[in-house]
C-alpha cells in the first residue's frame, strides 16, 4: 500500500480595511487548517494575486480606494478560476452589482458560514 502525498492546506486571502476583523477571521481560518494571507486594501490584494493563487478570496465590498466588487472584476479577468466571496454589513439590495460568479455574505460572518459559501461556489458553474 502506498502512502498518499500529504494534502496541502487550502489558502484564503482576507481583504478588509478593518485590521481587527481581518485578524480575527484569519485566526479562525487557521484553526480550520487554512493558510491565510491578509490585505488591507483591494490594491494590495490585486498585487498579491499576481504573485500566487488562492483557493478563496474573501473581501469587504466597501473599502477606501477600489471597492471589493471592482477588485473582484479585475481578479476574475486575470484568474477566472478564483472563488470570491464579498461581504458587507449593507443588505445585498444596497450594493453595487456583483460580478458574475461572485458570492455575497452579510456581515458579521463566521468561518463555518464562509466555508459553506465556499463549498457552494466551488460547485457552481461560472456561466
Amino acid at each position: 500500500m502506498t502512502a498518499s502525498p500529504p494534502q496541502l492546506p487550502r489558502s484564503v486571502m482576507v481583504v478588509d480595511d478593518s485590521g481587527v476583523f481581518g485578524f480575527t477571521l484569519s485566526l479562525e481560518f487557521r484553526k480550520h487548517g487554512w493558510d491565510v494571507y491578509c490585505c488591507g486594501s483591494a490594491e494590495d490584494a490585486l498585487q498579491k494575486v499576481k504573485e500566487r493563487t488562492f483557493d478563496l478570496i474573501l473581501a469587504d465590498v466597501f473599502m477606501p480606494g477600489k471597492r471589493g466588487d471592482q477588485m473582484a472584476e479585475v481578479m476574475l479577468k486575470e484568474r477566472p478560476e478564483s472563488k470570491i466571496i464579498l461581504m458587507s454589513s449593507m443588505p445585498k439590495e444596497g450594493l453595487p452589482p456583483l460580478p458574475k460568479g461572485v458570492a455575497y455574505l452579510p456581515k458579521p460572518v463566521n468561518v463555518p458560514m464562509v466555508l459553506q459559501a465556499f463549498d457552494r461556489a466551488a460547485k457552481a458553474p461560472r456561466s
